[in-house]
């Protein structure tokens, strides 16, 4: 018995495509309508949109993360260990692009390694 005959096949690509796009809709919760209604640029641009989205929260939490880091070395560490969590803090907000607590971070950081013992002349 014969099966039956495809006319045209898909070429691999496009399958692996569109697989592709329904694990990210679905790791990014949206529903099969929503990805229905999408052409393939809106759906390129909502799935840029989430990792960005993503991206933004991972920056957050590794300020928060490099924060408690920095408590940490403060209370239970020596004085060099407080400054080189200071300057991981500052080098974590730079990252986030969070200029204005850069700079806060920054004399924060600065203070900790006069305290370290630092030439103030090489903490700028």
């Amino acid at each position: 018995m014969k099966g039956p005959k495809i006319k045209k096949s898909i070429p691999f690509h496009k399958i692996a495509w569109c697989l592709a796009i329904i694990a990210i809709a679905s790791i990014a919760g949206w529903t099969g309508i929503k990805l229905l209604t999408l052409s393939s640029t809106e759906i390129k641009n909502q799935i840029n949109e989430d990792i960005d989205e993503q991206m933004r929260a991972i920056e957050l939490k590794v300020v928060i993360d490099s924060i408690k880091q920095y408590k940490i070395a403060k209370e239970h560490g020596s004085a060099m260990d407080a400054y080189v969590q200071a300057g991981l803090v500052s080098a974590a907000l730079l990252q986030a692009k969070e200029s204005e607590k850069y700079k806060e971070w920054k004399v924060i950081e600065r203070k900790e390694g006069i305290r370290a013992g630092m030439p103030p002349e090489l903490l700028k």
